[in-house]
């Protein structure tokens, strides 16, 4: 969402208000922050990082289950599974807002995944093809 937004505003850094709109886990730190008249350098720093670290981690663990489990799926099969962990992941965090749909979807979400995973595991040559799409 950082960069979509850093392009809407012709390239530039967006603003502490948008992002705190955006981000409103990090706009209760930052009013925090504000409140006590420190820095907001330091938490965005930290942030970036925490991103950086979750991704290496992210890649990783994509690598080892490549690995380890999908050696018989087809050519991009991976990719495609690991997108779609990428897009339900950024679906949670935009769209699950109200106390019912973070105590549905992330259970719902998890079961299908979990469903994928079983699939593909426990069958020989299953129709990788098909599996996707619905």
């Amino acid at each position: 969402a950082f960069p979509q937004m850093a392009t809407a505003q012709g390239g530039c850094v967006p603003s502490v208000r948008m992002l705190m709109r955006v981000f409103p886990w990090i706009g209760v730190h930052i009013g925090i922050l504000r409140g006590a008249g420190r820095p907001l350098g330091p938490l965005l720093k930290a942030r970036l990082a925490f991103l950086m670290v979750q991704t290496v981690m992210y890649l990783c663990c994509s690598l080892m289950w490549r690995v380890a489990c999908w050696r018989l799926t087809p050519e991009g099969y991976t990719d495609q599974v690991f997108g779609l962990y990428s897009a339900v992941e950024l679906f949670n965090m935009v769209f699950v807002r109200t106390p019912e749909s973070a105590a549905v979807f992330p259970k719902l979400a998890g079961a299908c995944l979990v469903y994928l995973h079983f699939y593909n595991l426990t069958s020989l040559f299953p129709c990788h093809w098909l599996l996707l799409p619905t």
